[in-house]
């Protein structure tokens, strides 16, 4: 028996040649596209903030009145475990509710476990850093589906372009962050990580926005 009749035939795969001009048409279509660029600067805006303010939370530590070690206060990572339960979450958000709505949601309790961080105890800085993760991974997983979902044609290229945007923000984020820690401490940090939320706030209505001109008696499971 030959191998085509024993596998199933791709439904929706389009084989394309791998030619420079083809994929670099590919990048140039989907910035083009106002529901793709906005979702990847939000993906990178959100890894900016996730990933520099575990960074500067790690300053924090071994600095006074905690003096942690360096070994100690790079355990602070496994707060990233409260990002695996978002993240399968985030899946069952989507199936009854507006991914940009969640993406809204997984922002704000970022931006609350920022805030938690704020106050001067190590639980207080631990419980914060997870709230961080729990709604970076959120905020990002429904980023990263939407470009897949939305992108018509290419969807490797556009999935391939977000996570360039991902972690160009997280990148550029990091000289941000730290230049804010250096000159004012933690609370600096919150004034300048506030401005890229507002960002991202902002991205997500403007996203909202174009969907609702654009996509009228769209589902939410959609948008």
């Amino acid at each position: 028996m030959k191998n085509r009749e024993i596998l199933q035939l791709q439904r929706h795969f389009k084989p394309q040649r791998g030619l420079f001009f083809h994929h670099n048409k590919s990048v140039i279509e989907h910035l083009k596209q106002p529901k793709l660029l906005l979702a990847m600067l939000i993906g990178g805006l959100n890894f900016a903030l996730f990933v520099n303010l575990y960074s500067v939370a790690g300053f924090r530590l071994t600095a006074a009145p905690y003096n942690w070690p360096v070994s100690l206060a790079s355990t602070i990572f496994l707060c990233y475990l409260a990002g695996t339960i978002s993240a399968r979450l985030s899946g069952v958000w989507s199936q009854n509710h507006s991914k940009i709505l969640g993406m809204v949601v997984g922002t704000s309790i970022s931006l609350l476990g920022m805030l938690v961080a704020y106050i001067e105890t190590v639980p207080a800085i631990l419980g914060g850093l997870m709230l961080v993760s729990f709604g970076a991974f959120f905020t990002h997983s429904l980023a990263y589906s939407w470009v897949s979902q939305q992108a018509k044609t290419a969807k490797a290229t556009a999935t391939a372009l977000y996570l360039v945007h991902y972690y160009i923000g997280g990148s550029i984020g990091g000289f941000w962050l730290i230049f804010c820690w250096q000159h004012g401490g933690w609370l600096s940090v919150i004034e300048g990580a506030s401005l890229l939320y507002l960002g991202i706030y902002g991205l997500c209505w403007r996203l909202n926005q174009y969907v609702l001109a654009a996509n009228k008696g769209m589902s939410p499971q959609q948008c």
